[in-house]
């Protein structure tokens, strides 16, 4: 707290956001010690031992699911939904390519539980494999092998290490197969897109999965645990997407109607009125 007094005090800034995390606990704390208005944003339903605590203090908190109000004192909690990129918004209502896309990915980092099954339940996509695009982020570890694999089987997909043009790989995709971190269901849900949410089991106070649960609950997207995605139980998953266009829309208009494209706005706009004690 002392080192972030030190780094606020020369240019002393009107206003103070934390984002969660426990970095950012002192230098909110550091700013409510100042005189600072200071507000936080929840992203997950579940908010961290730092927002909890910071919640207490805050001028306001914004937070991206409804459920999540109640977890803070009533009064500073406005819902606003997570921020999204700008790009990844000019994306939304692109026109698909003739071929059924699937996007996979597992976050920066990728995720190997996601790249293992879903290679394996290509394997029960013979009918429909050669008529679907595949366009699979992997992370750095996996890349080659994933790749190898790929090729090995004879089967066309765009494979990455890492997607710098997330917008672009959103505007081709029929449907995503992802983690369920704050930010990715944030643009899911912003752009309107159907998913099957692999939560990571080891999230603290597995929030990923109350995450996505929001979202199955409300027919906007299918979750499945880590240890349900064996290859058929996914390829099943698959192959109804594919073949049942009514439901698919069906999923993406509950998506887009969870979505909360003007969350960054939203939240300037409150925190400008606070600083200049609009209220």
């Amino acid at each position: 707290v002392f080192a972030a007094k030190k780094i606020l005090k020369p240019f002393r800034p009107d206003g103070v956001i934390g984002t969660g995390g426990y970095s950012s606990g002192p230098v909110v704390l550091a700013a409510r010690l100042l005189g600072i208005k200071t507000a936080i944003l929840e992203q997950n339903t579940m908010p961290g031992l730092t927002n909890r605590l910071l919640g207490r203090l805050v001028d306001r908190i914004y937070v991206a699911f409804e459920q999540t109000k109640k977890k803070f004192p009533g009064g500073r909690v406005i819902l606003t939904g997570n921020p999204v990129r700008k790009e990844i918004l000019d994306s939304c209502g692109t026109v698909h390519g003739s071929r059924f896309t699937v996007l996979v990915f597992g976050g920066s980092q990728g995720a190997k539980a996601i790249n293992t099954a879903f290679l394996d339940a290509l394997e029960y996509l013979v009918d429909i494999r050669d008529s679907i695009r595949i366009i699979h982020q992997t992370g750095d570890a996996d890349y080659i092998t994933v790749k190898e694999t790929y090729e090995r089987k004879g089967i066309k997909a765009d494979v990455y290490r890492f997607i710098d043009n997330m917008a672009d790989a959103y505007s081709q995709a029929d449907m995503v197969i992802c983690r369920a971190g704050a930010t990715s269901i944030a643009e899911i849900t912003a752009l309107g897109i159907a998913s099957i949410l692999i939560p990571y089991p080891f999230a603290a106070n597995n929030h990923q999965e109350i995450n996505a649960r929001c979202l199955a609950d409300k027919g906007a997207a299918i979750m499945m645990r880590q240890g349900e995605i064996i290859g058929d139980a996914l390829a099943v998953l698959i192959e109804r997407f594919y073949k049942t266009p009514d439901e698919l829309k069906k999923i993406r208009e509950n998506a887009k109607a969870l979505g909360r494209p003007n969350a960054a706005k939203e939240i300037v706009e409150s925190i400008t009125r606070l600083i200049r004690g609009r209220i």
